[in-house]
């Protein structure tokens, strides 16, 4: 078999991964946007507030200190849709960024 041969069969295989590869960019970006979603809120919220965005970086590490013990407290108050949260959070980072190798 002479390597020109093998081509046709090749590009093939690529031709019919083509749809594949954009459905999963597409859930990849999809993921990317939800993930982004709550810092997005919170720049909102903060300029709203504010009425400019003067001390929102300083404020960003407070706010996930804040955020982490609030969700700890939902831990411990319903522990049902807290791992329901964990394993959509889990699934949609997976989605977002793949396996780990």
């Amino acid at each position: 078999m002479t390597p020109l041969s093998a081509s046709p069969r090749r590009s093939d295989l690529v031709r019919a991964a083509r749809p594949a590869m954009r459905l999963r960019s597409a859930l990849r970006i999809g993921a990317l946007i939800l993930l982004a979603l709550p810092l997005l809120q919170y720049a909102i919220a903060w300029w709203m507030a504010a009425g400019s965005l003067d001390g929102l970086v300083e404020s960003l590490p407070l706010a996930a200190v804040e955020s982490a013990a609030a969700f700890i407290s939902f831990v411990f108050g319903d522990p049902v849709r807290a791992l329901l949260s964990i394993a959509l959070g889990s699934f949609t980072w997976w989605l977002a960024f793949g396996r780990r190798r």
